[in-house]
């Protein structure tokens, strides 16, 4: 027995955690309007507000800070400070000036 529940009831807990690992970055969270989903691993809110623009909305922000993740991690490379100097890193040819 590896803890202070019986045989049978440890197995049944074992067997119900390892069913629902699954799910364990899902979360309803909910105000006094509506309760939304919000699915970290895929990055996503039933709100539909991260899926638009790529911020996490408050509702995956909540979830952050309950599960002790960054918020910032949660951002998409997109408003990062490195992304405009990575997007422009290779460089661009000048275009030759041309008389209509």
């Amino acid at each position: 027995m590896s803890t202070y529940l019986t045989t049978f009831l440890d197995e049944h807990v074992k067997d119900r955690t390892d069913t629902t690992k699954w799910c364990l970055n899902k979360f309803k969270v909910g105000d006094k309007w509506k309760e939304t989903t919000v699915n970290l691993d895929e990055r996503s809110c039933s709100c539909n507000e991260w899926d638009l623009d790529d911020l996490s909305c408050s509702h995956a922000m909540a979830v952050a800070r309950f599960k002790g993740v960054s918020i910032n991690s949660l951002v998409s490379d997109f408003y990062t400070t490195g992304f405009p100097k990575h997007a422009y890193e290779m460089g661009f040819n000048p275009v030759p000036d041309t008389e209509f």
